[in-house]
């Protein structure tokens, strides 16, 4: 029985490092494009300016039933609501003189 002493790298690592070098270059370019474009998308995320919230106009009136001083959307004229006093269905105003028209969330 004869035996045989390795040398080079093969001894000292085992056959794993025997992979080629294109290989572990291919691996390591991948891993690397993909960390870029995932920094690029955190940072997108968290540096990109938000838009500014858009104004809504509210109107105010008095609910016919209980007298309550109510608010809505103007988007929501001519439609149907529920006073949150009296619990009675009421048709918010069309028209702004007989609502007050307000800006904002105030």
């Amino acid at each position: 029985m004869r035996i045989e002493k390795e040398t080079g790298i093969a001894a000292c690592y085992g056959q794993a490092a025997m992979l080629p070098l294109w290989a572990a270059m291919t691996a390591l370019t991948g891993i690397l494009l993909l960390g870029g474009v995932a920094a690029l998308a955190i940072g997108s995320y968290f540096f990109w300016p938000p838009r500014p919230a858009q104004e809504e106009v509210f109107y105010h009136f008095q609910c016919p039933a209980c007298g309550r001083k109510l608010r809505f959307r103007a988007r929501r004229a001519g439609k149907q609501g529920i006073c949150p006093r009296c619990r009675k269905r009421c048709t918010y105003p069309k028209s702004s003189a007989s609502a007050q028209a307000q800006p904002g969330g105030s």
